[in-house]
């Protein structure tokens, strides 16, 4: 018995503290939490540099700002295009891509991380747009986890 408690003991010992908060106050983006799903793979370049020719191809071309009379498809075909013309030593086609993306997005696209509370009333929004969906709670409420686990 005493070296079960033992073994536990180590792993308290080894768990770093969290810093006490109140629910709300872990659902708020911060600097320190906001996410991306965009990760830059690390460049063996020695400079890298963001063209304003390139900023300036990517604003001429259109900015995607997520209304729904925009073409997403149609967005990225153009911003592919404009990434294919930008070639530079020990930087891969794919760095560039994801590191051009966010200056290709504007407006609503570009809606930082929304919280646990905003994104609930949207998802209880959907549902009273929607009441004939035939979809059990029980299904609804597991679908909302996993896709919060996503993000």
């Amino acid at each position: 018995m005493g070296d079960i408690d033992n073994v536990n003991g180590n792993i308290r010992d080894m768990a770093p503290p969290v810093p006490e908060a109140a629910l709300y106050d872990w659902a708020q983006p911060t600097t320190d939490n906001l996410a991306t799903a965009i990760v830059v793979p690390a460049i063996q370049a020695k400079s890298f540099q963001i063209t304003n020719n390139m900023l300036h191809l990517l604003q001429n071309k259109g900015l995607f700002s997520g209304t729904p009379a925009e073409d997403p498809q149609q967005h990225l075909k153009n911003f592919l295009s404009i990434c294919k013309t930008q070639r530079q030593p020990n930087v891969t086609p794919e760095a560039i891509r994801l590191l051009l993306f966010p200056f290709s997005v504007i407006g609503a696209a570009q809606k930082p991380m929304e919280t646990l509370h905003e994104t609930w009333s949207r998802f209880k929004g959907m549902l009273v747009i929607y009441p004939h969906h035939g979809i059990s709670d029980q299904m609804l409420r597991q679908r909302f986890y996993m896709d919060c686990q996503i993000a």
